[in-house]
């Protein structure tokens, strides 16, 4: 879908950050468990504090530090004082989770002047509201400004494509709706053992290709590699939320009054939702106190379906505004008198099916095989899984379908010298090359070690510059038995021609091309 400007806020390390809006400027302040610590303020780490140390040990280097417990709530609570503060410089800011929101930029760069007084203003406010260091990156599309935001960048709205191409696919599951994380990790998981990695890699795979096999994950990967913002299905409906609305009997003055409130609530939320055959994008929590104040604000990436989600962003929220709305030394301070829970950006529950998801996908498949086994034989459709190896080819396991074969390797435990990752292609016989170092041969030693920094490849009367040698890995091999006492390497290249990598292996004093990683 097409993406809109976006300014997000991210503070990294929130947990250590989020002692800054309740210590003085510049104070000691210590999170401890356990006995010991867990985080620490910037001047409690000058005095020698460290992570994982005993508390006795800090508070001796540290005597004057405030010393919290590991509160989540707490923690996660204090971030509203950043979100308020946010609040005084743009519109509709959408908190994703502790340490990170964002809002649209059009409209608070309108009013200051410019994106880049945008960033400034946000990040000035942030530090004199909270005293608090932030980061402010500004770009198209919700991808792209969260890796802005890592280095304090403003990306140009022709420039979103390509600043995008770079960045892993393990960061998109952080941003996709939390209902959907697990089909974006299993995807992601997929395309990375196809040599898929980045998200440049996901536009030369194709839409097509992605939506047919991974359905709507494939279609929230390809949106956010190319730039965009998350897909929403339009659905025509007569009411575009679902909202619970709870008043209470007396003034809430602490989360205690209203425990089981608060799980009520969730729960009506879910019945709701559920009977239209719906689920939401984000969650909105408005209250009214008693003494005519209104707060409102919206979370994404919840999943309104599961009600110990809504009740921990409803215990978050509730947190934060008390320990705002109402001082602890003013017992005239009212309390909350009404609180309203809205489903918001709806949509279908149905997905789309995915190839070889779902019970009747699954029936089809295996009529299909099965057809094609009859007329090929068992032996010509086989099942493939990925099974414990060091290298990409011994990791792929095969089995005649719908024999139960022999039962692949388990991938649990340490390979030690396996490859991290596999090569987009390999080939199906080893081709047998020439590694040289000027015109003096390759080998690798007895302790695995290349005899001399390689310079070509000649590979069929062919010479390949070697630019650049990433690594060697040392695979020692079934060395107890007889048979296969010999130890073999394998060495990533990156070659000249065409800037691609190649994978190497060395094996009885010969040079063998594996594949290739486009």
């Amino acid at each position: 879908m097409a993406a809109s400007r976006r300014v997000v806020v991210w503070v990294p390390d929130w947990p250590t950050q989020s002692l800054a809006v309740n210590t003085p400027p510049g104070g000691r302040a210590i999170i401890a468990s356990n006995g010991r610590v867990q985080a620490a303020t910037l001047a409690a780490r000058r005095a020698g504090v460290r992570t994982s140390m005993l508390l006795t040990t800090a508070q001796y280097l540290c005597p004057d530090a405030l010393i919290y417990p590991d509160d989540p709530l707490e923690q996660n609570a204090a971030f509203e004082h950043v979100l308020d503060a946010c609040d005084r410089v743009a519109a509709h800011v959408t908190c994703l989770r502790p340490g990170l929101a964002w809002a649209p930029a059009a409209g608070p760069a309108r009013w200051v002047g410019s994106e880049e007084k945008l960033a400034q203003k946000l990040t000035e406010t942030i530090v004199e509201e909270c005293g608090v260091e932030c980061h402010v990156g500004i770009a198209t599309g919700i991808l792209t400004a969260i890796w802005a935001a890592r280095s304090d960048e403003i990306v140009p709205a022709t420039c979103a494509e390509q600043y995008v191409s770079e960045i892993p696919l393990a960061h998109i599951p952080r941003i996709v709706p939390c209902q959907r994380t697990q089909d974006a990790h299993h995807a992601i998981e997929v395309l990375e053992d196809l040599g898929v990695t980045t998200c440049a890699d996901v536009l030369r795979v194709g839409k097509k290709a992605l939506l047919s096999r991974f359905g709507r994950s494939g279609e929230d990967l390809w949106s956010l590699a190319s730039g965009g913002d998350l897909f929403i299905a339009p659905r025509a409906r007569t009411t575009s939320a679902v909202n619970v609305e709870r008043t209470f009997d007396d003034p809430v003055t602490s989360l205690d009054m209203v425990a089981l409130q608060l799980r009520a609530v969730a729960e009506n939320l879910r019945q709701k939702l559920w009977s239209q055959g719906v689920n939401a994008h984000a969650l909105s929590i408005r209250v009214a106190t008693t003494t005519g104040q209104d707060c409102e604000r919206t979370w994404c990436g919840v999943n309104c379906l599961d009600p110990s989600e809504v009740v921990d962003r409803l215990r978050w929220q509730l947190r934060g505004w008390l320990d705002r709305l109402l001082p602890q030394d003013d017992g005239d301070a009212g309390g909350l008198s009404t609180m309203q829970v809205v489903a918001c950006d709806l949509y279908d529950t149905v997905m789309p099916d995915q190839l070889w998801a779902g019970p009747e996908s699954s029936r089809r498949a295996e009529r299909a095989a099965l057809r094609v086994q009859s007329v090929v034989g068992t032996e010509g459709v086989r099942a493939v899984c990925m099974q414990g190896g060091f290298d990409p080819r011994s990791r792929v396991y095969s089995s005649p379908w719908g024999s139960p074969g022999q039962e692949p390797v388990r991938s649990e435990g340490e390979w030690d010298g396996a490859l991290l990752r596999a090569p987009t292609v390999m080939l199906d016989k080893p081709e047998q090359v020439e590694v040289r170092a000027g015109l003096t041969p390759v080998v690798v030693t007895e302790r695995g070690y290349l005899s001399a920094p390689p310079t070509h490849i000649v590979r069929a009367r062919e010479q390949i510059s070697i630019v650049q040698v990433q690594g060697i890995w040392v695979v020692q091999g079934r060395w107890w038995e007889e048979q296969t006492t010999e130890r073999s390497a394998r060495v990533y290249v990156i070659v000249s021609r065409d800037g691609s990598d190649v994978l190497l292996s060395f094996q009885s004093g010969r040079w063998w091309i594996e594949g290739f990683f486009e």
